[in-house]
Order: structure tokens, then sequence, then C-alpha cells
């Protein structure tokens, strides 16, 4: 069996290459098209607070190719450095001639599915109200019109680099630096639940870092991208439709869709995250064979999840929905057999009570037994796979792993 391959979503280009770039849509090794993930927030265009310009039936997707220097929002943004394209659309860094400060510019596509997700991220952005350290801060928001359609632009506090992006270049992370990444992100977690948010895409790209005084060694980090976050109260705004989350990082809930969902998917997402930043390896890995095919996506998942962290409870399959429970042959717990089995594979569980964490860190990291014996211990009651007993965050925030981590 191969593993799962990285995905790269959010690109690069060639320094000769900057500006007027012909970008080319990219085929993402994700489970569902970007169209799919994004068209959930449509249904909730009417109610949101800010205001849509209509479509103008350009070609779905496009990017917004940004000129040289060009200038935007009434002269007001100078366009000074191309940062990257993904899923979402174009960031290009940009000079605040008001200001004189550094700005990020996150250009929208202009179709309908994507212009949906920039709204949902500015109606959660508005109400986060740049309140926390620790998720990026909105400075402005503007629409304007080019030849592709209508483009949403949010105006963001520049960082420097995103996780993945410094995985790729230096390699894992330290102990301190994760250290100092997971209790940021567990902080900003716990504020967006005080706001009756759930981010549902927390993940290696969406946490960017910033480099004090150019020193390597310290780091502020940020969650950003909050395009596909819904509202954990319905009176407040959007909520999940379809699929939520990265497949990689979607807790058991999301995989077997046992609603209602919580900030607890959040907390699996940070544990995924924080090893990968310490092994630069997906911890649910999509082990594919010959005979993979047959088998969908999230049944790899929860395979992979089996395996690693142990037998899945009965509560979430029960409440999964009738597809999703269809992969285990039995989910009462009066079976005879004992314990849920799946139907198409057969993964073999840790004994009860134990996972496999601590020897996949041996096995996949540059940590000491210590160190890693440590980190297995932080991150196991975060991959509770049932997310009545999962640790909150801001209880996460208090173990002992990251007690001696200062604030910011």
């Amino acid at each position: 069996m191969s593993k799962s391959k990285r995905r790269v979503p959010f690109q690069n280009l060639q320094p000769n290459n900057l500006f007027e770039a012909s970008v080319k849509k990219k085929k993402f090794e994700s489970i569902e098209s970007s169209e799919e993930s994004s068209a959930r927030h449509l249904d909730s265009l009417a109610s949101s607070s800010v205001s849509v310009p209509g479509s103008t039936g350009y070609e779905i997707g496009n990017f917004y190719k940004v000129k040289d220097r060009e200038k935007f929002a009434d002269d007001r943004y100078q366009a000074t450095k191309f940062l990257g394209y993904g899923n979402f659309g174009t960031v290009v860094q940009c000079q605040d001639l008001t200001s004189k400060e550094l700005v990020a510019l996150k250009i929208s596509k202009s179709s309908d599915a994507f212009l949906a997700a920039a709204v949902n991220e500015l109606v959660c952005m508005q109400h986060l109200q740049n309140e926390s350290l620790y998720c990026v801060h909105l400075k402005n928001h503007f629409f304007f019109h080019s030849q592709v359609g209508n483009h949403l632009v949010l105006v963001y506090e520049l960082m420097d680099i995103t996780l993945l992006r410094h995985i790729n270049s230096h390699g894992a992370f330290s102990i301190d630096q994760s250290k100092t990444v997971a209790k940021s992100i567990l902080l900003a977690i716990r504020f967006c639940q005080e706001k009756s948010i759930i981010h549902s895409d927390v993940k290696l790209e969406n946490v960017m870092i910033k480099f004090q005084n150019n020193q390597k060694r310290k780091i502020q980090a940020r969650l950003v991208d909050f395009g596909l976050s819904f509202f954990s109260n319905p009176e407040l705004g959007p909520q999940p439709t379809g699929h939520v989350g990265t497949l990689e990082y979607r807790a058991p809930e999301l995989l077997l869709k046992s609603f209602p969902y919580t900030s607890k998917i959040d907390v699996w997402a940070i544990a995924c995250t924080i090893y990968e930043m310490l092994s630069t390896e997906y911890l649910i890995t999509l082990n594919e064979s010959d005979e993979s095919p047959k088998y969908s996506y999230e049944e790899l998942a929860l395979s992979t999840i089996i395996t690693r962290l142990g037998s899945m409870p009965y509560s979430l399959i029960r409440h999964a929905a009738r597809k999703e429970r269809a992969y285990f042959s039995c989910y009462h717990e009066t079976s005879d057999s004992g314990k849920p089995k799946m139907v198409n594979i057969t993964p073999s569980p840790p004994p009860p009570g134990q996972t496999r964490i601590l020897d996949l860190l041996l096995d996949n990291s540059d940590l000491e037994p210590p160190e890693a014996q440590s980190v297995a211990e932080f991150l196991q009651p975060l991959l509770l796979l049932d997310p009545t007993l999962r640790i909150s965050a801001a209880d996460a925030i208090q173990l002992p792993w990251l007690l001696n981590v200062p604030s910011e």
C-alpha cells in the first residue's frame, strides 16, 4: 500500500512569472471538487448581512490575474508581490498607500460558489471582530468587477508563511515551535467557540506564522481561511449542508455524518496538524492498493482511524447517516460480535484503551522517546473517537505539555 500523497493547494509561481501568469485550474487530490465544497454556502447568501453583486455569467471559477503594480480600491492598495493561488482564488501582497503598511489581498474567483465562500468568510470575520490575537485580522473588504466577473477582496494582515510551506521548505518543526502553534490555535478555537463559530478546516495550509524580529525560533501563529466555517447557533449564520473539512483532518463524526457537529471537530484537526508538524506525515493516511477503488475514501479514512486509534464507538455508528452506517456490519451494543466491524475492510485496532500514536511518532519523527511520549500523551485526549469524551480546546490548553508555553 502506498501512503497518501500530500496535496499542495496553494502554489508559488516562479519569480519571473509573478504577475499575469497563465493560471490553470489545478487538479487537486481532494475527495470532492472545490465547487461542491463551496456550494453549500449558496443557500446562506440570502440571510447574509453582506450585499453581493449579481452574477455576470462568466466562466465558473476564473482567477483574477493581477497586473504588476496594479492598484485596487480607488488606488488605496498597490500590488507589490504575488503570493500564490489556490482553490479559492489569488493572494497578492500590497502596499496600503494610506497607512503605508503591507497587507495581503485575498481575491476570490468569480464563480458563484467561490464568491459565496468568500462572503461566508467575511460574515465570520465580521462576527469575530478582530478580538483574538490568534485569528488572522481582517482590515478591509471590497467588491470589484473584472472581465471574468465579480470578485470579493478580503484585506488581511500580512503573515510570513503557512505551516505547509515551512514544512516543504525546512522539514519538521521543533518541539518548542510546535508547542507555540498548538497553544495559539487552541486559543483561536476556544475563542471561535465562544463566538459560536466552528472553523471546520484546520490544517497546515490554514495556519500561518510570522517570525518575530526575524528570529526563526520565535514565531506567532494565526488561524486563517474561514471560508468553510459555520455557526453552531443556526440563528447567527450559515450551517453545514454538505461535506465539511479536508478528508485527512476529518473527525470520525464528520466521516460518519453523525450530527450535530461541535467545535470538537476542530480539536481533532488540531491534533492531526500537530502530529504532522513533528513528523511531516499525515496522521490519517488514505492507504491505497489495487483494490482501493472499490472502497470510498471515507471507508479508507475510517479504517486508518480504527487501526491507529481504536474501535469505532457504537454511539457514532448508531447516529451515522444511512450510507455511512452501512460501512459497518453491526452497530448495536447487543451484537454477538462484541464490537462493530467494517464490512469491506478489516482493520486491526490496538488493544482497548490504547493507541498507536507513540509508535507512529517514533517511526516517523526525529523525536527522542521521552519527547515522543510527552507528545503522545498530549494528543491522545484530543483524538478520542467519541466527541462527547474528546477534550475541549479550553481544557487542552491546560494539559501539561503546554503549561510552560507563554502566550503572545
